[in-house]
């Protein structure tokens, strides 16, 4: 039994499996800091309105969760130099969004999301989530824009 007819399809499933890999391991790194950064920030107190109030005004999880990603997504796509292309980058993201998904089932599996108060509704599940997938492809979009501004400015000098 013949499994590859060519050595062009031993590197096309060789590309595809590096490829797959290279996707899962940033959107951990991704979902890691995202998600740890969220429960640090969950744990603290925070008090705008009065130094004495033992507790701060309640922010949505959903929210804390849309704002790390949006620092995150930052650092990950400079730090480890993600291209352009946008399915590339949704697929970072909605692989990250999964692992978030995976955790918060875990944690209300085991009940540990009360305690720590990490756990969401559906609805600010839905959001924050959405948020974490969606900033991704939001900072492409916004890097293409920043782009086609430079473009036009070097055009600008170059007359």
């Amino acid at each position: 039994m013949i499994i590859f007819q060519d050595t062009t399809s031993i590197i096309e499933v060789l590309w595809d499996i590096a490829l797959a890999f290279f996707v899962v391991r940033l959107a951990a790194i991704y979902a890691l800091l995202t998600y740890t950064t969220v429960l640090l920030v969950s744990l603290l107190p925070i008090s705008i309105s009065t130094p004495s109030s033992s507790s701060g005004p309640h922010v949505p999880l959903a929210i804390k969760l849309i704002a790390s990603s949006a620092l995150w997504a930052r650092y990950v796509i400079v730090r480890y130099e993600i291209p352009r292309a946008v399915w590339f980058r949704a697929a970072i993201g909605v692989v990250a969004a999964l692992l978030g998904v995976v955790g918060e089932v875990v944690l209300r599996l085991f009940g540990l999301g009360g305690s720590c108060g990490m756990t969401m509704g559906i609805g600010e599940a839905v959001v924050g989530f959405g948020g974490v997938a969606g900033i991704m492809v939001l900072m492409g979009v916004l890097e293409k824009e920043e782009r086609k501004w430079e473009t036009i400015e070097e055009g600008e000098k170059s007359l």
